[in-house]
């Protein structure tokens, strides 16, 4: 498998994309929490449909809320080297956040706030995904958000 890294490459060429299943748009306006009021933007997940593996991050830190994508910041930087040591592909992810707004000073969020979040957006992500294996949380907020 050639090893594709980087942000700038995500979505070129993807037609079947997590940006285009049929709750994305709503998931960008969403307002059901205060953390939409310290965020600039709703960050939703990206990745192909047919993606086996799902990352689940924490929340958007401050360029993935500048960006409106999510791990292209500093935590981006790591898991694509994480990605190239164990030869994946990040196109051929779906990578989300348990929680889909920038929190203020990037403090982890609370577990109420992964818990609108989760029962509103993650599930829902899951179901768009058509062959997901393996659904892998990335820290203790995503670990809540994906197994309570």
């Amino acid at each position: 498998m050639r090893v594709v890294g980087g942000a700038a490459a995500w979505t070129e060429g993807l037609v079947s994309h997590l940006q285009h299943a049929p709750y994305y748009q709503e998931q960008l306006a969403c307002t059901r929490c205060p953390l939409r009021a310290e965020a600039s933007r709703v960050v939703g997940g990206v990745g192909p449909l047919d993606a086996r593996i799902l990352l689940v991050g924490q929340n958007p830190g401050d360029q993935e809320d500048k960006r409106g994508e999510p791990f292209i910041g500093r935590g981006g930087e790591e898991l694509d080297a994480w990605l190239t040591r164990m030869r994946l592909a990040r196109v051929k992810l779906a990578i989300t956040n348990c929680v889909k707004c920038h929190t203020a000073d990037n403090r982890p969020p609370k577990n109420k706030e992964v818990i609108i979040c989760r029962d509103q957006w993650l599930g829902r992500e899951l179901d768009a995904l058509t062959v997901c294996e393996v659904l892998m949380p990335l820290g203790k907020p995503a670990l809540f958000g994906v197994i309570g």
